[in-house]
């Protein structure tokens, strides 16, 4: 049971309402639901229910907030970094890694998106040949949004090149340009740490047959008059 600190020293949001780390907003909503019954001062007769009520609405506040979230979770992996040393380093920085890659492709700044991919990546996928393989595909389908989910597989091998695996659920939000339809979905995305660098590994040995298939798709659009 976790004790509840009654001064105003740090508090740990995700203890307090009995989560991991990594829960779903779902998960957080359903423990806030709950703990509010238990310690809500009409129900709770305890002279210190209406404080504990209070540290459990801020909780919720907080990590109910997707920004607010992100921002304690930076203070929180600095004060709990002796407990969650790995989690609180590499896990972090991966994610952000993530973020910044598909902030970029979003953005359309390809150059910028390329920098994120994993180094085995770029010895088989030059610049040229990445911008250009994502410029046609946003030509059909638009990346509008994303969310990354808090739940991360982390796998440990001893290949000398991946030092660690980083295996991340994540949803899009994309729009078919051609046929004017948004639909979302989910898929794997990978980010190894190699060498002491973090990168979004594709696994492509060769994309340009995606790049002459865009084409032949683009042909096609063209005749149709649908091609933006």
């Amino acid at each position: 049971m976790y004790k509840f600190n009654m001064d105003n020293t740090w508090e740990d949001y995700y203890k307090l309402l009995q989560v991991h780390y990594q829960a779903e907003p779902d998960t957080i909503k359903n423990a806030y639901k709950f703990l509010s019954k238990k310690y809500h001062p009409d129900i709770n007769k305890n002279l210190q229910s209406n404080d504990i009520m209070k540290k459990i609405n801020i909780a919720y506040s907080i990590l109910n907030d997707v920004y607010k979230r992100k921002i304690y979770d930076v203070e929180w992996l600095q004060k709990t970094q002796n407990n969650h040393k790995y989690l609180s380093f590499h896990t972090y920085n991966a994610q952000l890694i993530l973020e910044n890659y598909y902030n970029n492709i979003i953005t359309n700044n390809l150059k910028a998106a390329y920098n994120y991919i994993s180094k085995k990546d770029k010895l088989n996928i030059s610049k040229f040949n990445f911008i250009k393989w994502q410029s046609s595909v946003a030509k059909i389908f638009k990346l509008e949004n994303y969310k990354i989910n808090f739940n991360v597989e982390i796998v440990n091998t001893n290949n000398k090149n991946y030092e660690n695996i980083f295996n991340f659920t994540i949803l899009l939000y994309e729009h078919d340009i051609l046929n004017n339809k948004s639909s979302r979905y989910t898929v794997s995305k990978t980010v190894i740490y190699e060498k002491g660098f973090y990168g979004v590994f594709l696994g492509y040995t060769n994309i340009k047959s995606f790049i002459i298939l865009h084409k032949q798709y683009k042909k096609i659009a063209l005749k149709n008059n649908s091609w933006p």
